[in-house]
């Protein structure tokens, strides 16, 4: 029985020669994580055991398993975010510089601040969490880590969203910075 405080397991599904599923392994390796890798096509019990987890109970490579979460041909961009969403590694935040997006990978959905860059000064316009998951501070905790990055950056920001603009003001150094 695995600990319920430690990462799950995460498996790459591959078949024989999958270059994808080689740069997913790579991928989460360069993030910290130690998957499994297996090659279906040449493990008939493996293929067997992975089949039962699909729906349709086919086994389609790549594949990427967390724990008992399957996401079958994972976009190598997403492997972080599925990481954190899952488990496998401790939540921060990303920064989705094509998006305009700061994101908080989770469950049961992203958290994010949008914002907009123009003449080098970021423009802080909203940030969201999953309603399910309001009321507990969690936005709070979030709104300080993205101000702590701005501050680390020595971002010049501006915050329209009022939100932020109320957590800013309960720190002296957010509110010097961003008021």
């Amino acid at each position: 029985m695995q600990d319920p405080q430690a990462p799950p397991q995460v498996t790459v599904l591959s078949n024989s020669g999958c270059s994808k599923a080689k740069s997913m392994f790579d991928g989460l390796v360069a993030l910290g994580i130690a998957p499994a890798f297996v090659d279906i096509d040449r493990d008939g019990a493996a293929q067997s055991k992975f089949a039962a987890m699909f729906a349709d109970g086919r086994v389609k490579a790549p594949a990427l398993i967390i724990g008992d979460k399957r996401i079958r041909n994972p976009a190598i961009a997403d492997l972080e975010k599925f990481a954190i969403r899952h488990g496998a590694l401790k939540r921060r935040m990303l920064h989705d510089q094509a998006s305009q997006r700061y994101v908080w990978p989770m469950k049961p959905g992203d958290a994010f601040a949008s914002y907009v860059l123009g003449d080098g000064q970021m423009t802080i316009g909203h940030i969201e969490i999953d309603k399910t998951m309001r009321g507990q501070g969690l936005g709070r905790v979030l709104a300080r880590e993205l101000l702590q990055e701005l501050v680390d950056r020595d971002q010049p920001a501006v915050l329209t969203c009022s939100f932020m603009r109320k957590v800013a003001r309960e720190d002296p150094v957010f509110s010097q910075g961003f008021l």
